[in-house]
């Protein structure tokens, strides 16, 4: 346990140092903005997944839980919306849909919070702690998740096709990095626990601080350098 819990507390602020990082390259740049949010939120994620191997008691096992899942509902948002910024906008939505898409995961947030919608049932006993997914609200969780995934992915697609020079192939590697990232988080804290266990949820926040790094170099350090 006490190799998950450093590991995942490293990489959660390696995430948040990370997205501040982006973020002072250029503050005004919409690209900038969402991305640091997706390393902050992701970063937040993983110092509360680190959390919840700490867990002595059960209100805080309560809390932390919520934490997971405020701060896990937020990267999909930023990444949507950092795709649509990225490298610059092809189109502009019409305002009502970056409130909707803004809105929809913050009303999500508060109805978390204030514990109208549960999304996951852990119970604090001798010691350690169980989870499980509470149906249907973890599987609306899911559809959200990869929704706004797939959305970004759609648009970094249409960009790919259009757009020319260097910014081409930073808009491919994003989508191969996107989609192997995402998948296998997707997967180890989405997909398995709604369907089986979350004892590899942990693992989530690593594969999104090789996905950060990664991007985040090739995007906004790299082409700078050029």
């Amino acid at each position: 346990m006490e190799i998950k819990f450093i590991a995942t507390l490293i990489i959660g602020l390696l995430n948040i140092f990370l997205g501040f990082f982006i973020l002072r390259k250029n503050p005004k740049n919409p690209g900038n903005i969402n991305y640091a949010g997706l390393c902050v939120s992701g970063g937040l994620w993983a110092l509360l997944m680190a959390a919840l191997l700490t867990v002595n008691s059960q209100v805080m096992l309560d809390w932390v839980v919520i934490g997971t899942y405020v701060f896990g509902i937020l990267p999909p948002m930023f990444y949507l919306m950092f795709a649509y910024h990225y490298p610059y906008r092809l189109w502009t939505y019409p305002l009502w849909l970056t409130r909707l898409i803004y809105g929809a995961s913050l009303i999500f947030i508060s109805l978390i919070i204030f514990r109208i919608v549960i999304l996951e049932k852990a119970e604090y006993i001798n010691g350690t702690y169980s989870q499980h997914a509470v149906f249907p609200y973890f599987l609306f969780f899911a559809v959200y998740f990869f929704a706004y995934i797939i959305w970004g992915l759609f648009i970094l697609f249409k960009k790919f096709r259009s757009i020319e020079g260097i910014y081409r192939m930073n808009v491919k590697y994003l989508i191969a990095a996107t989609f192997s990232t995402f998948i296998i988080t997707g997967t180890t804290s989405v997909i398995l626990p709604l369907l089986w266990t979350f004892a590899f949820d942990w693992l989530g926040p690593i594969f999104t601080l090789i996905h950060f790094t990664i991007v985040g170099y090739l995007l906004f350090y790299k082409v700078n350098k050029n």
